[in-house]
């Protein structure tokens, strides 16, 4: 995909080198005769009275016209819409069926507007049709209009979705689609959203059009059809059926079915690998900080830390998560069965008291779904003393901490 961008730099200052001239002073010599828009929309620019393009028609026309996409960006009331309107309008094919230009847009007024603006610029395009859709107006109307056939559509995305899933609003002849939903959302705009987190509202953010894409592209994404629902409900049914006669049979030394997706229990100790002089600790079935911090690198994907974590390590300011010996613990293993994956499960003592999470395994647990090796594999398990510590000290969020028993 070529996706020229493009910077509006706006000075006023002079330059004898017109290549060094500002973009605002370069394009008031263009005039929209010398962009290569079609002759009846020349007619409709003269009637409307527009003489020279702003900058970011000028721009981005050209690369419109040629067929590229386009990624503009530019201050409200600069002719956003005519810039992507008019070589859209001049590629058109009129005697091509099916909906050819896609413009999506946050709300209903907006569409309204667009769909006004489309209809002015080819109103010497005959026969050209266009059709707002939009939620809050009646279905069939819409229907009516999409089935006898036009070359555009102006729509918010709920509406767009709706017809499309309808099977109303067929998109596979369009030729252009306008994403004004990065333009008008309010996630992609420092402003609006700094504003919004001032007054957050539930009902802004659901139909914000960039949120509202997301939500239909991620349900497309998982959406499966009925024919593989079958198929896996069938094959899954098979499975359990297989698993159960190679446990009754003894064909099998398989011990307990596979519970991926379920509660389970699995039972296990604290349990030390080989000495490893690596590590820190004393024994060798516990990290410390220190040891975290001594693998510090700048900037590295895997090692780099937070300055303020560092910071606390160097004044060993742990509060009261320290253990005896004064030292601030990370992880420690246990030799749990967690094939499959159980990350973030909670790890218990004999007294039913959360003592960490469990979040992966060693290099030899990865191989647990084909051999299990019951020296070696072990659960690495984050100490929920680094959790308190973390959401304590380096988070400065106490009156989370407060809010919890802790047993000492």
């Amino acid at each position: 995909m070529n996706v020229p961008r493009t910077s509006l730099p706006m000075s006023k200052s002079k330059s004898n080198d017109a290549s060094e001239q500002p973009v605002e002073e370069v394009v008031e010599t263009i005039g929209f005769r010398d962009l290569g828009l079609a002759a009846p929309l020349m007619k409709a620019l003269d009637e409307v009275g527009y003489e020279t393009p702003s900058p970011i028609k000028a721009l981005t026309i050209p690369h419109l016209l040629e067929g590229l996409d386009v990624l503009g960006h530019a201050p409200t009331g600069t002719g956003k819409t005519a810039a992507f309107a008019l070589p859209l309008l001049s590629r058109l094919d009129l005697k091509a069926k099916g909906v050819q230009i896609l413009v999506l847009a946050p709300t209903r007024e907006l569409a309204i507007q667009v769909s006004e603006a489309f209809q002015r610029y080819a109103s010497r395009m005959k026969d050209f049709r266009i059709l707002p859709i939009y939620g809050g107006q009646d279905y069939s109307g819409q229907i009516r209009q999409l089935r006898r056939g036009v070359h555009a559509v102006v729509g918010t995305p709920g509406r767009v979705m709706d017809h499309m899933r309808r099977g109303t609003l067929v998109l596979s002849d369009v030729k252009a689609m306008v994403a004004a939903i990065f333009d008008l959302s309010i996630l992609t705009d420092q402003s609006r959203m700094l504003a919004f987190l001032e007054v957050p509202n539930v009902d802004l953010i659901a139909n914000d059009p960039l949120m509202m894409l997301s939500d239909d592209l991620i349900a497309h994404y998982f959406k499966s059809s009925d024919e593989i629902i079958s198929a896996k409900s069938a094959y899954d049914k098979a499975f359990r059926m297989l698993v159960d006669g190679m446990r009754k049979s003894g064909l099998s030394p398989v011990s307990y079915p596979d519970a991926n997706s379920t509660l389970r229990l699995t039972y296990g100790k604290v349990s030390a690998l080989p000495s490893d002089n690596r590590n820190d600790a004393k024994d060798n079935y516990y990290t410390t900080l220190k040891g975290t911090v001594k693998k510090y690198i700048p900037n590295d994907a895997e090692f780099d830390l937070p300055k303020g974590l560092i910071e606390l390590y160097e004044k060993r300011d742990f509060g009261p998560y320290a253990d005896k010996a004064g030292h601030m613990p990370v992880n420690f293993l246990t030799n749990n069965d967690i094939t499959g994956g159980n990350s973030g499960s909670p790890v218990l003592n004999g007294n039913g008291e959360l003592i960490g999470l469990a979040f992966d395994g060693n290099i030899e647990a990865m191989a647990g779904d084909v051999i299990f090796d019951s020296k070696l594999q072990k659960t690495i398990n984050v100490d929920i003393r680094y959790v308190l510590f973390l959401i304590d000290k380096y988070a400065d969020a106490k009156h989370i901490v407060d809010e919890m028993t802790i047993i000492k």
